[in-house]
């Protein structure tokens, strides 16, 4: 899916959503629709703590995220 939507998507979704609300004055038709939200967790979730270094030592370095790992798709 694009991150930015031409014009003529603008459009389309200004007509549909002006359609839904056209509907709605009519009969409740918004109550009976169900929205759905998704979401990609990673399923081994390590948590980082924040630590101290003393002057002039180096932060600790952490491992960078795997793109291999187990995700999880959520849907709410």
């Amino acid at each position: 899916m694009p991150h930015e939507l031409i014009a003529e998507d603008k459009s389309k979704r200004k007509g549909a959503c002006l359609a839904l609300l056209r509907d709605q004055r009519k009969e409740k038709i918004l109550d009976r629709i169900v929205t759905c939200e998704e979401k990609c967790v990673y399923y081994n979730n390590t948590s980082r703590k924040g630590g101290w270094s003393a002057p002039g030592e180096s932060a600790g370095s952490v491992a960078r995220r795997a793109l291999t790992n187990k995700k999880l798709l959520l849907c709410i």
